[in-house]
């Protein structure tokens, strides 16, 4: 079965929490253009936010260096591949390149991507320029290959072969504002896409072909889910701020409104009510888990929240004797994100200003690991207890 494996499992005896907030590489925050916007927006950036800090909890963890900066950008996925179980390596994955590190924290092995067509000048590749979003690793168990495809953005989207070199680029006249895999379960991939300058979803095959267009009208943050019996359909948010659900073939099987105006959200797998695949937001000071009938399953508060988006959560198991907790990070701009986490009563027990964006929570076993901008840190000690550094 073909699917995208996280390494950790909620289930498992000591899993805890892996917090990935990016690296914000040095040349970046040093480049004229993007220092003029920081100075700019700076003199509005909430008090708060102004300095990265523990803003409840201190103690509940500790933090320690596991592996500097490595030259890969913003860290958008760390997994531990099922295809390459005789390793022990993790693929720490960023916006420019990929890193494998032993448990030790050790580089042994680094790929920037590069476009394959070579620079006219020097005869070599061209390394990747330009903003393609967050990238993940996705594993085609029928092809027993690693896929690693971004999200999109104002560039568009690009998949990303096993050596680092581009494979295609999709949407790059356009910007590409959401792109979610559809699993086939053995028979490949698809993916769903729409746009940041034109209306509608289009569906593309694992070769970058635009296979046609399945629905007409505005669209954003489109997300695949399952919709029953076994079939998918696309999840986004309409114009009007609402939920709207389809099949693959463009036809609408709901439109909700929800208790705010929807844009970005992700896709979750906990709810205080059960399993399942749930929608997830932050809006009005507050994060809300919601189905895909639109209902509200849950409500958490978020403190100093307001103006962040693009938030992502998982469930993390801290300790064995206590429940699940719910992590949740979420990005102010691209200044400063903030990291929840919440028990299983609701209860907001840690809240941190981290020093950037933030793409990535998941699970891990045996340790929690932070990244920050020039460094992943772990934080593996609870309050009251277990857990060992990886």
């Amino acid at each position: 079965m073909m699917r995208k494996k996280l390494i950790g499992c909620a289930t498992v005896l000591t899993v805890v929490l892996c917090l990935i907030a990016s690296f914000l590489a040095f040349e970046y925050f040093h480049n004229d253009t993007f220092s003029s916007l920081i100075n700019t927006i700076w003199p509005h950036v909430p008090t708060v936010l102004k300095r990265p800090r523990i803003v409840l909890g201190e103690g509940f963890m500790a933090k320690k260096t596991f592996i500097g900066a490595s030259g890969i950008s913003w860290v958008t996925d760390i997994v531990k591949p099922t295809l390459e179980e005789s390793s022990s390596d993790l693929m720490v994955i960023g916006k420019a390149g990929l890193i494998r590190i032993g448990q030790d924290g050790h580089i042994n092995n680094k790929k920037l991507f590069f476009f394959s067509d070579p620079d006219r000048r020097s005869n070599a590749p061209r390394p990747l320029e330009g903003d393609y979003g967050p990238v993940h690793v996705l594993e085609d168990d029928s092809k027993s290959q690693l896929m690693l495809v971004s999200e999109g953005s104002i560039d568009g989207s690009i998949m990303v072969q096993a050596d680092g070199g581009i494979r295609w680029r999709f949407g790059d006249s356009l910007g590409v504002d959401s792109l979610s895999p559809i699993d086939w379960s053995g028979n490949g991939y698809q993916f769903v896409v729409d746009y940041s300058d034109k209306k509608g979803i289009d569906i593309i095959d694992a070769d970058g072909q635009n296979l046609g267009r399945i629905f007409n009208d505005h669209a954003s943050s489109v997300k695949v889910i399952d919709i029953g019996e076994s079939k998918k359909g696309a999840a986004f948010s309409d114009e009007l701020g609402r939920l709207v659900v389809i099949d693959l073939k463009g036809k609408v099987l709901g439109k909700y409104k929800l208790p705010f105006s929807l844009t970005r959200f992700s896709l979750c797998n906990y709810s205080p009510v059960g399993d399942g695949q749930y929608g997830l937001a932050i809006e009005h000071g507050k994060i809300w888990l919601f189905d895909f009938n639109g209902t509200v399953q849950a409500i958490y508060q978020a403190p100093f929240s307001e103006g962040f988006s693009d938030a992502r959560a998982a469930r993390v198991k801290l300790k064995e004797t206590e429940p699940e907790y719910l992590a949740v990070v979420a990005n102010y701009l691209l200044i400063r994100s903030m990291f929840y986490l919440f028990d299983a009563k609701g209860n907001l027990v840690f809240q941190e200003v981290l020093f950037g964006p933030s793409y990535l929570v998941s699970g891990l076993p045996k340790s929690l690991l932070l990244t920050f901008p020039y460094q992943i840190s772990d934080s593996a000690k609870h309050q009251n207890g277990e857990g060992q550094i990886m």
